[in-house]
């Protein structure tokens, strides 16, 4: 169980391309490591991790209908943690909300179905949508996602692990802002699945909750 993490950022848009994407920028401008109760670890811990974060950055290409691509991070960071940064913008492009190319209403649904490689796990994830209010360049959200992945192997360090029975989800509620897509909500996910290597069997559980303001 993690400390709560409270990180705030900045968001420009610095073009907009023709045929209606935005190249966005991000910027960290800071990170606080919160104790809460139950944690298995104290916020003193992961404070190092924090300060190597503040000052980093993504840029990505956003299209109308909600797709990231051409991620990258800016700025300096350790090795080690450069390379989970890495994954973690892959993350982002994959889970990024989906719009409908045509013009709905309130009640709307739409679905978005993406294979996503996270730690060298390949996973189908399908989220549902669906469009609650309109409030001028406002509308509300709930949303639902499975989770799901094939068994499969894949090696770390020189062990070659087997990863079995995945499943998972999550739902989502909110608010997204058209003119500037920013979102604010509650994103509940959930990843669970049996891991082998060595003869040993570890089943794995990880539950996540982000607030966006």
């Amino acid at each position: 169980k993690m400390p709560t993490i409270l990180m705030t950022m900045e968001i420009a848009v610095e073009a907009v391309l023709p045929g209606g994407s935005a190249k966005v920028k991000t910027h960290v401008t800071g990170v606080k490591v919160l104790d809460r109760p139950g944690a298995t670890l104290d916020a003193a811990a992961l404070q190092p991790l924090a300060g190597a974060i503040t000052g980093l950055g993504y840029t990505f290409t956003l299209s109308p209908d909600g797709v990231l691509s051409d991620g990258k991070v800016t700025g300096t960071a350790p090795g080690d943690l450069q390379a989970q940064l890495g994954q973690m913008t892959r993350a982002i492009e994959q889970v990024a909300m989906r719009l409908p190319l045509v013009p709905v209403g309130v009640g709307a649904r739409w679905s978005a179905r993406r294979t996503v490689h996270q730690n060298g796990i390949e996973l189908t994830t399908v989220t549902t949508t669906q469009l609650t209010s309109i409030d001028g360049d406002t509308f509300s959200f709930t949303s639902q996602t499975t989770l799901s992945a094939p068994d499969q192997q894949l090696v770390q360090q020189g062990v070659t692990m087997e990863i079995k029975d995945v499943g998972g989800g999550g739902t989502g509620t909110g608010t997204v802002d058209l003119t500037t897509m920013a979102m604010r909500g509650d994103l509940t996910s959930e990843f669970r699945g049996k891991m082998s290597a060595a003869g040993q069997a570890t089943p794995m559980s990880v539950v996540m909750q982000l607030t966006l303001k």
